[in-house]
């Protein structure tokens, strides 16, 4: 989809009613609907009518029009919402098919949604417990998506530990992180067109008796300089020639989201925009974590124009861009009426509002070997290998196909723990098969290794039955 088209199922053009079409769910504006005639009329036909209603079929409007030689309708959606799309063909002599379009079957229902779930979440920790409760505000929510996690700050950065909980739009789970030190809770979840929602709350760290407080996010990084000059008698330290002092951090820090491309959509949302509407968005950038602040140069075509949700409200985009992988790049937006007002720039100590690293290296993984399981009848052992710094909870996927070109069936489930080892049952009949290992990281990131020589799984053991003497 990198040309920002998205290609969805054909529309068929044959007469009569066939099965309700499946609705599809985008979060592109532009699209483009393939056409596939019957070969046996390709000659008859003059040209096809492509209708669009946005009211489920109560009213259709003629958006498309296309010659028999074309492969496919480009369309771009104008907002948000339903959109069932149908046909009309014209043959040689002028006669439509069908005469009347409100009459013709359905041949695509589409849901374009570019916003992604509005994810609230709160945290509070109760003795040994962390108890979080959520609320998802999302039409087409994808409940298979729903992620709780949590990140200990005495942790590597990438560790998100998965909390089991319900998925809905809204809940409550606890969980004990086993540590006196900050956690940050993070809730996860797509919508049916793949736009992910994220929301965090920072639970601070706990001080054990007579000593430091536990490691907290929310506190500025230490500055290791030279030790401060010694104070003049009766007046308090001065510090160091050049040491700088660290601010005050205002704000929670919001967790890392990895991304796998340079070029980054940051969605927002504004509120209290009052009637003479959105004059310009300002972004500023950060790289250490808000101690210092610049401002982005933007594109003239880096700010998308914002769309109306409500009295007093607006959502709207800016592209921006992340120069280097492994850095983390916090952003800041000012938004600005039409009568130049607005909230001012942000300081040094401000708290960014999302925090980006682009990750655009590809995990490692091969397949080591495999051999007999010793412990199970009938079973394969198959031992891989898979690094990187950012996978996922459940990065690897095995799979098995007859052919070095599939069709692929998936070993044991779609996604697999990085455990470097699987117990594969054999299923009967199976001779020689190739194998299939896929590694994912969190940005996105894929590598995929695959047997180079199809391997043996006949894992029957000849015996003899009876020996005789030859007559």
């Amino acid at each position: 989809m990198g040309t920002g088209m998205l290609t969805l199922a054909c529309v068929l053009l044959s007469a009569g009613a066939g099965p309700e079409p499946e609705t599809y769910h985008i979060n592109r504006q532009k699209m483009a609907i393939p056409i596939e005639i019957v070969p046996a009329r390709r000659n008859d036909l003059r040209e096809i009518l492509l209708f669009c209603s946005r009211d489920e079929g109560k009213t259709w409007q003629q958006v498309g029009q296309a010659t028999p030689e074309q492969t496919s309708f480009p369309y771009t959606a104008p907002a948000d919402g339903k959109y069932w799309f149908t046909i009309q063909t014209v043959d040689r002599n002028g006669v439509r098919d069908p005469v009347d379009v409100y009459a013709a079957p359905v041949g695509q229902r589409v849901v374009v949604d570019t916003v992604k779930p509005l994810v609230k979440v709160k945290a509070e920790r109760k003795g040994d417990e962390i108890v979080a409760s959520w609320e998802v505000t999302e039409d087409y929510p994808k409940p298979s998506t729903f992620a709780l996690e949590y990140h200990l700050a005495d942790q590597p950065a990438p560790v998100w530990a998965p909390v089991p909980a319900t998925p809905g739009a809204t809940g409550t789970a606890s969980f004990k992180p086993g540590s006196a030190a900050a956690v940050t809770v993070q809730v996860r979840v797509k919508d049916q067109a793949d736009n992910e929602g994220t929301g965090v709350a920072e639970v601070p760290g706990v001080a054990p008796a007579g000593g430091p407080p536990a490691a907290d996010r929310k506190l500025p990084p230490v500055w290791e300089g030279p030790p401060p000059v010694a104070a003049p008698a009766g007046g308090p330290p001065a510090p160091a020639a050049g040491t700088p002092s660290a601010p005050a951090m205002r704000g929670a820090l919001p967790g890392v989201q990895l991304v796998n491309k340079k070029d980054v959509k940051l969605d927002f949302d504004v509120t209290k925009l009052g009637p003479s509407g959105l004059g310009s968005v300002d972004v500023y950038v950060t790289t250490d974590d808000g101690a210092s602040w610049s401002q982005v140069p933007l594109g003239p075509d880096a700010v998308q124009a914002p769309e109306a949700r409500g009295p007093g409200q607006a959502h709207g985009s800016v592209t921006v861009s992340l120069a280097e992988d492994a850095k983390v790049y916090g952003f800041y937006l000012v938004v600005k009426s039409r009568a130049n007002l607005g909230k001012p720039a942000p300081k040094s100590g401000d708290a960014p509002q999302i925090r980006v690293e682009r990750d655009t290296v590809p995990p490692r993984g091969d397949l080591v070997r495999v051999e007999p399981d010793p412990t199970r009848r009938d079973s394969l052992l198959i031992v891989w290998s898979a690094t990187d710094k950012n996978l996922t909870a459940t990065p690897i996927s095995l799979e098995w196909a007859p052919r070095k070109d599939g069709p692929w069936e998936f070993i044991g489930a779609a996604e697999l723990p990085n455990t470097g080892r699987y117990a594969w049952q054999v299923p009967p009949g199976l001779t020689n098969v190739f194998l299939k290992l896929t590694v994912r990281d969190a940005a996105g990131n894929v590598a995929v290794a695959v047997s180079p020589d199809a391997v043996t799984v006949d894992l029957s053991v000849p015996e003899v039955g009876s020996v005789s003497v030859s007559r």
